[in-house]
């Protein structure tokens, strides 16, 4: 029962910080093509890129590590189903909750920015 409860926690842990580092990736994407071109940030502009690929494979293994979790946690004991079809409901259930946690945790960032921003 414990473990259940840390890979719980570790799951939500892993979706907030993915969160925040595709909202790092973003930010310096975006810095990235803002600089595109301009010989003045060409070092500003490396840097960002490199910030962005970083921030973006964080992003990546958090996900996967979450849809991990997820997957071990999520049960189906349907008796009718073959195995297969039981992993792949597994999985396509773990990948739901991952996808729906993702923009739901995006969404409060995106709020927050925008109420830290007004106040």
């Amino acid at each position: 029962m414990i473990w259940r409860i840390l890979r719980v926690v570790s799951v939500i842990a892993l979706l907030v910080l993915g969160t925040v580092n595709f909202s790092a990736y973003l930010g310096n994407a975006f810095a990235y093509s803002a600089w595109y071109g301009l010989p003045d940030k060409a070092s500003l502009m490396a840097q960002a890129l490199r910030n962005a690929s970083l921030y973006f494979w964080a992003f990546a293994a958090c996900e996967l590590a979450a849809f991990a979790f997820t997957f071990s946690l999520v049960k189906w004991q349907d008796p009718d189903l073959s195995v297969p079809l039981r992993w792949l409901a597994r999985g396509l259930v773990s990948v739901g909750i991952v996808v729906v946690s993702f923009v739901v945790n995006l969404e409060a960032v995106i709020l927050y920015g925008r109420y830290a921003r007004h106040h």
